[in-house]
């Protein structure tokens, strides 16, 4: 950002407006290309004609092009997990697919029928259909049959990670030095109280196991300091501590990480979405790149996004659950509580009852009295006690039910933790 002309209404606000297409790839012909973790794990998650394509555009810059060891280091973590969540994601919206096209199958049958009872028309709705949806789904199953990546194969020879160590060997940061680590993470924590950009939304989740954000910025504004080069990043993350939102609309990074960039290295910032740069980047150097190779970069947002906000919603229904479940415990523990209370009163009462029943000196009219105060009592007491065994079973159905909802919640944070780390 510029410094305030004075006077001036808008001169030292371009952070705050979206970024002109020319201005992307002025900075694509001309600036460092930074590349976050799932930029390059998204190549795992492309079919092969897609990665060509977009191994065509990352060697069209491969002498401008720099990697954080933060993302090295992620890279490295999730890289196999990348692929076999990818075809796990595959297989199932295959199936999803066949049973909803299944469904509309016995849908239109039904009304078919219905609609020409006594005619037998059922063929004339079906025929048309049977064999647009047997072409669809024969498309469909050959595209997750026909996925190039397994992760048992890439385990031990991986032609991706090859071409990617050959095109940014020597362009890896060497990381955070460990004697500023301590400082680095205690920047970390004091941005993610503070909500300041980068990093702070993982910070709100993770904690100090949420700081690579921030790291991977640290590193890149000291690359920057050191190469006195403009940065485009590119990213999948267009979470709110990375980008600026108004309006529903993605308007560009964040200011203050413009800013910053430019107080501290006096380096343009700029920050795109792979999609955004596989497209732009087909223009601006002349390389092809198909329209279905960079939907597909723009579905992997979506569906990163999409899936990441389920799992959330999940972990909410099961901490809800969880919470309901203690709730319940609480309000019969409670019962049990004054019913055993009242339990030991009458029994109390009842034997103080019994042993005067048992005075030789009682006189017959008192004698009949406490007997019928004892046998209301008596009844009110094995009522009390039916309840006591009742709520002593429900209860431990509780506490059943608080283990089993704890197990899931801990299962459907499990999954969102990876989740994080593969996206």
């Amino acid at each position: 950002m510029t410094k305030e002309a004075a006077g001036s209404f808008v001169s030292g606000y371009e952070a705050y407006w979206r970024r002109t297409a020319g201005e992307i790839e002025r900075a694509i012909k001309g600036s460092v290309i930074i590349l976050d973790t799932n930029a390059i794990v998204n190549l795992y998650r492309m079919a092969s004609g897609g990665r060509e394509e977009y191994f065509a555009v990352l060697e069209k810059v491969s002498d401008r092009l720099w990697v954080p060891r933060q993302v090295v280091d992620e890279f490295h973590k999730v890289r196999l997990s990348a692929v076999a969540s990818h075809i796990t994601g595959l297989k199932a919206k295959s199936g999803a697919v066949s049973e909803a096209a299944e469904a509309f199958k016995v849908a239109l049958k039904d009304f078919a029928r219905l609609y020409s009872l006594a005619n037998g028309r059922v063929s004339e709705y079906m025929e048309p259909l049977d064999t647009a949806i047997s072409g669809i789904l024969e498309h469909v199953h050959s595209d997750v049959e026909g996925f190039d990546l397994d992760p048992s194969d890439l385990a031990s020879s991986d032609p991706i990670l090859d071409r990617l160590a050959e095109m940014l060997d020597g362009k890896v940061g060497s990381g955070i030095a460990e004697g500023d680590l301590k400082a680095a993470l205690a920047e970390a924590k004091l941005r993610g109280e503070q909500k300041i950009p980068p990093g702070y939304k993982d910070w709100e989740k993770k904690g100090e196991d949420g700081a690579g954000d921030y790291l991977i910025w640290q590193e890149m504004l000291e690359f920057a300091k050191s190469v006195h080069q403009d940065i485009l990043f590119v990213s999948t993350d267009v979470k709110e501590d990375w980008f600026r939102r108004q309006a529903g609309f993605v308007i560009g990074p964040r200011p203050e990480l413009v800013k910053e960039m430019q107080d501290e290295a006096g380096s343009s910032y700029h920050h795109v979405t792979l999609a955004e740069f596989l497209r732009t980047a087909s223009e601006a150097l002349g390389v092809f790149v198909s329209p279905n190779t960079i939907n597909r970069a723009q579905e992997l947002e979506r569906d990163r996004n999409q899936f990441k906000l389920n799992l959330t919603r999940q972990v909410l229904a099961a901490s809800e659950s969880l919470q309901d479940a203690i709730e319940e415990r609480e309000k019969y523990a409670q019962e049990l509580a004054l019913v055993s209370d009242r339990s030991r009163l009458l029994q109390g009462t009842v034997h103080r009852l019994g042993e005067r029943l048992n005075e030789a000196t009682l006189g017959e009219l008192a004698r009949a009295s406490m007997s019928r105060e004892a046998d209301v009592l008596s009844r009110e007491l094995r009522e009390l006690n039916d309840r006591l065994d009742v709520l002593v079973v429900t209860v431990e159905r509780c506490d059943n039910r608080i283990e089993a909802a704890r197990a899931d919640l801990n299962v459907q944070r499990g999954r969102l933790d990876e989740a994080e780390a593969l996206f």
